[in-house]
């Protein structure tokens, strides 16, 4: 019933699962250089979602900004453009404020009103992967907007599809431009939730 609600295949989703299953060796190498990182032989059931290291790196909204928009130009300068428009028209509520609902979510209800980002930026790595994530269902709506009001509707997979690729579009450091050692320990709780996602 799911996947007709989501009108995705039976075969899609078995395709999903298959290959979720095939890729277990990805994360057992994760755990295995989160240990090295952790100094330790083996790691604990604790220690799988214990942080790593002790960086306290904090970005500006500017930072992330930046920081999205070079990935996304490194993907294609036309779709740099579209998510351009989201900062440029005031299109993201991110600040934080006492009273203001945690999380994040991307609204578009027609074709013919421009979407609208609500988040909560407080400056750590996973907002600007959060940020990301939003951007790309944005961007999705943005492109999605030559459809009628009847197909202009998403299915929960083709939307996550687009938000999930986007937030891992940051996963590239050259995109980014921060050491390697660096850029892991910066994302190691992000890496984990996508992690989460999949296995």
């Amino acid at each position: 019933m799911r996947n007709r609600e989501n009108e995705t295949p039976d075969g899609a989703v078995q395709s999903l699962v298959d290959a979720t299953s095939n890729g277990y060796s990805l994360v057992q190498d994760y755990y295995r250089l989160k240990s090295r990182i952790m100094n330790k032989e083996s790691l604990l059931h604790s220690d799988i979602y214990a942080p790593i290291g002790d960086f306290k790196d904090l970005f500006s909204w500017q930072e992330a900004k930046s920081m999205v928009l070079e990935v996304t130009e490194n993907l294609d300068p036309q779709l740099e453009r579209i998510v351009a428009e989201f900062f440029e028209g005031n299109f993201i509520y991110g600040s934080v404020m006492p009273g203001k609902r945690s999380g994040a979510y991307c609204s578009y209800a027609s074709p013919e009103i421009d979407p609208y980002i609500l988040a909560n930026f407080g400056g750590k790595m996973s907002d600007v992967l959060t940020l990301a994530h939003e951007l790309g269902h944005g961007l999705h709506a943005v492109l999605s907007s030559k459809q009628t009001m009847l197909n202009y509707e998403t299915p929960l997979t083709m939307a996550e599809s687009a938000s999930i690729f986007s937030e891992m579009l940051m996963f590239s450091r050259e995109g980014c431009g921060l050491a390697r050692e660096r850029w892991f320990r910066l994302t190691g709780n992000p890496l984990e939730k996508s992690r989460d996602r999949h296995f």
